[in-house]
């Protein structure tokens, strides 16, 4: 099973015949998905007052974009917005924060126990990365109804296609666009959000489950038929 369509031309490129290969989303569980602490402690945590936040999960590798998000953030106007990015050393991107002057906008966590205590307080989630299958911080972002902006790589089109904003991999100034688009328009966010919520009965953890039981019912099916053909 591949957790993207993308994923399975990859799979079906290394020699896998098509027909064996079988596209079942990964899935996400409440409990997971349960805030420990109400928005305006977390907010008042991280010292934030009105502004927008445009927030991120992800992490210091160089695939996953954070340079780019950066720059992208450096063209907006930053007495707005905050910036909220979980999974990365502060020591590795102060230094760029500081020379592209982001740094009163940007707030820089490392791995957090309860992600869902910040995608609560979040206003867009944002996925800057250049290469992904099929992000599980994309259905963290859909299962909090957040309006998303990502780059247009691996499964994540075939998922956003229409029900997010994509972008060029690397391009900052095309996220810089969307990011401004959003921030501009409330009715956007709501439209987006709304898409984002009607998207969550994919990543259900019943409708995983139904995938691979009908996956397995169809094998145990198709071995029956030939085993009755053989006698």
């Amino acid at each position: 099973t591949a957790n993207s369509k993308a994923c399975a031309q990859k799979i079906a490129q290394m020699g896998v015949p098509q027909k064996k290969i079988k596209v079942i989303y990964n899935c996400l569980y409440s409990d997971r998905m349960i805030p420990s602490r109400p928005p305006q402690q977390v907010l008042t945590e991280l010292d934030i007052k009105n502004k927008l936040i445009i927030g991120t999960i992800s992490g210091d590798a160089p695939f996953k974009g954070i340079q780019v998000l950066l720059e992208a953030i450096s063209q907006l106007p930053k007495d707005k917005i905050q910036l909220v990015i979980i999974g990365v050393k502060k020591d590795k991107w102060f230094p760029y924060c500081k020379q592209l002057n982001i740094l009163s906008c940007t707030t820089l966590l490392w791995l957090e126990e309860n992600i869902a205590d910040y995608l609560q307080i979040f206003d867009i989630f944002c996925i800057p990365s250049l290469s992904e299958s099929m992000p599980n911080t994309l259905l963290e972002a859909i299962h909090f109804g957040l309006p998303i902006v990502a780059s247009n790589v691996g499964g994540i089109p075939e998922v956003l296609e229409g029900n997010g904003l994509l972008f060029p991999p690397g391009d900052s100034k095309q996220l810089a666009h969307h990011l401004n688009q959003l921030i501009a328009s409330p009715s956007l966010r709501e439209s987006l959000r709304q898409k984002s919520l009607a998207l969550k009965h994919l990543f259900l953890p019943q409708t995983k489950a139904k995938a691979l039981e009908d996956l397995y019912r169809n094998l145990v099916s198709k071995k029956k038929s030939l085993t009755c053909s053989i006698k």
